[in-house]
């Protein structure tokens, strides 16, 4: 199975979502990528975020943002948003692939930890790991 993770600028929680999602269903076929919905330039993949993923053996060092696409969706079988803002603009702009857009929490917006000290980080890779098991693990 092909999952898609969607945020604003691809720096911060969908490459974290995407390295945690490796981590926990590898063994079960699941591949992960991940993209933004407002990415204006190549770049890197947050520090903080870079570290987290390194601690549990994810190298995410050579990450380069990249805006979401047709491509991506064609890919994919299931497409996660990690806030409700975020899910209604994905769905608009790639109308013909609604059925396969999802939030990652259904409850509550993964919170951007953006600019923020490594406790940001923490947090917002300790919501991924709850939301992520949420939906994956009955697949």
């Amino acid at each position: 199975m092909n999952i898609l993770f969607v945020c604003a600028g691809n720096t911060c929680r969908s490459p974290l979502a995407q390295g945690i999602c490796e981590k926990l269903y590898k063994d079960k076929g699941i591949v992960a990528k991940s993209a933004g919905l407002f990415v204006f330039e190549p770049s890197p993949a947050a520090g903080h975020g870079v570290q987290i993923l390194k601690e549990i053996d994810i190298d995410m060092s050579g990450h380069i943002s990249q805006s979401v696409s047709e491509d991506m969706l064609k890919w994919c079988d299931r497409a996660y948003a990690m806030t409700y803002t975020h899910y209604e603009i994905f769905r608009k702009r790639f109308k013909n692939y609604a059925d396969k857009i999802f939030m990652l929490d259904d409850i509550n917006d993964i919170r951007d930890p953006f600019g923020h000290n490594r406790d940001a980080y923490d947090y917002c890779a300790r919501h991924l790991v709850r939301a992520i098991k949420n939906k994956l693990d009955d697949l």
